[in-house]
């Protein structure tokens, strides 16, 4: 329950990230809707009563009758591909805020191209120059060509 009163405090700063979160009970559907309602939650809690899906992930815990979940918190790329696994059997194996948001920065710099855009133009510049020196100097009539001291030719900016 705590947990998930700090992603209902985090909604704002994922909405501008993009990001979304889903949270899976195994409680019914209309308990779900009241807790989501009672927390002010605007993402999604699925319902998971039948316990297929705890199942089918293995999070059955087996030597507990008291306590039969295993609780996770999954971190996954746009493509539902799993980042990494927090255990949450125990409260500190769950994923806190600053964790969440050190997960969802290495995937945003992992994924977008413009996650850091002097690196992006310093990247461009540096295959444009290997590509040049593979290729030779090719003279343009905009760019006069001067000679070096080692016998090189260079290019000279205008």
């Amino acid at each position: 329950m705590v947990q998930l009163r700090h992603l209902v405090e985090f909604e704002k700063e994922l909405a501008v990230a993009y990001t979304k979160v889903v949270a899976i009970s195994v409680d019914s559907w209309r308990e779900n809707a009241a807790l989501r309602a009672g927390l002010g939650a605007n993402f999604s809690i699925l319902s998971d009563a039948d316990r297929v899906a705890q199942e089918a992930m293995g999070l059955v815990e087996v030597t507990s009758r008291a306590h039969p979940d295993l609780p996770r918190d999954y971190i996954l790329y746009p493509d539902l591909t799993i980042y990494k696994v927090y255990n949450g059997y125990y409260y500190w194996g769950r994923a806190t805020l600053d964790d969440l948001r050190q997960d969802f920065r290495v995937i945003s710099s992992q994924i977008r191209k413009d996650w850091d855009p002097t690196a992006l133009v310093e990247e461009e510049m540096m295959a444009a120059n290997q590509e040049f020196s593979s290729q030779g100097p090719q003279r343009h009539p905009a760019a006069p060509v001067a000679a070096s001291t080692d016998g090189a030719a260079s290019r000279t900016a205008v």
